[in-house]
């Protein structure tokens, strides 16, 4: 019985996880190589994010700055560093937001 109900329990965190995935809208705006010293770029961009919610609509926005080790057969991600603008935040962030 404990066994079920737990298995139940990480079922439905499952699907709400998944359907908050499908909720969520990303946008990426203002893309911008600042340096490139050889296989290393380093880019900067801005970011929108609209999260839905307890029936609302959340926005997160802010900037970000990524290292890209592009010497490979698909960008690296070296480095990322997250400047989130919001002035006030309602509930926990989760890091898919970013």
């Amino acid at each position: 019985m404990a066994g079920s109900s737990l298995m139940s329990l990480g079922t439905r965190a499952l699907f709400a996880n998944y359907a908050a995935l499908q909720t969520t809208s990303h946008n990426i705006s203002n893309v911008e190589i600042v340096r490139q010293d050889g296989d290393l770029v380093e880019v900067r961009f801005n970011w929108l994010t609209m999260y839905y919610r307890y029936q609302n609509i959340d926005p997160y926005f802010g900037t970000s700055f990524y290292t890209l080790d592009v010497s490979g057969p698909h960008p690296l991600i070296k480095k990322k560093k997250v400047i989130l603008k919001n002035d006030y935040i309602h509930h926990v962030v989760d890091v898919y937001h970013f």
